[in-house]
């Protein structure tokens, strides 16, 4: 755990409106090759940097109710491809308002910033996650580590800059590094880096 969620870098300056690192990234953002919901950590996912999150369905056309959690229409990729996601930041707490391309409110989802996980550098908004999974009956299973950047733009659209790193994981061996071919070897973590960019909506 010490090694999967110690990151590069600078440490991270606590989420503060009159910090000029800490940006305001306040707006609403259309689809932009997936949701800017997903980009942010999730209720009932695990994660070790223990982000307090929590949701409310405002307008729930159930799907699958025996899933766990049960599934929605604002669940699918129909609905994600024309979705807006509105994001306003309030003090210490991310408010993020999943809604249809009209404009009507489907689900808000809240993130407690206060978190050493969560944190401004260089003029972005930083969320950290790390987590593991064992494999099956002692097989070799995997650890992320996982830093998103979220900076406004100058045309008002919201980049994300996603830097990953990647374990396998045993029970015996504890972390072991990827190799190019994909294979365990090494102490080298896998790394994977991206910037989607979600366009402003007005």
């Amino acid at each position: 755990m010490e090694t999967i969620s110690t990151f590069p870098g600078e440490a991270l300056m606590p989420v503060d409106a009159g910090n000029p690192a800490c940006p305001d990234i306040s707006g609403r953002y259309g689809y932009g090759k997936s949701s800017l919901l997903s980009k942010f950590p999730k209720v009932g996912a695990r994660n070790h940097t223990h982000i307090r999150i929590r949701e409310e369905v405002i307008k729930g056309e159930l799907i699958y109710s025996e899933w766990d959690p049960p599934v929605y229409y604002h669940d699918t990729g129909s609905f994600e491809k024309q979705s807006i996601v509105g994001v306003a930041q309030k003090g210490k707490e991310l408010e993020l308002t999943l809604m249809d391309k009209a404009g009507e409110p489907y689900k808000r989802v809240f993130v407690d910033l206060d978190n050493a996980a969560i944190g401004c550098r260089d003029g972005a908004l930083v969320i950290r996650e790390s987590d593991f999974t064992w494999g099956v009956d002692g097989r070799i299973g995997a650890a992320w580590a996982t830093e998103r950047q979220f900076r406004k733009l100058a045309d008002g659209s919201l980049a994300v800059r996603i830097d990953r790193r990647k374990w396998y994981v045993s029970i015996y061996r504890g972390l072991i590094g990827i190799r190019p071919d994909y294979e365990p070897g090494g102490d080298e973590p896998r790394r994977d880096g991206w910037t989607p960019v979600f366009p402003a909506v007005k």
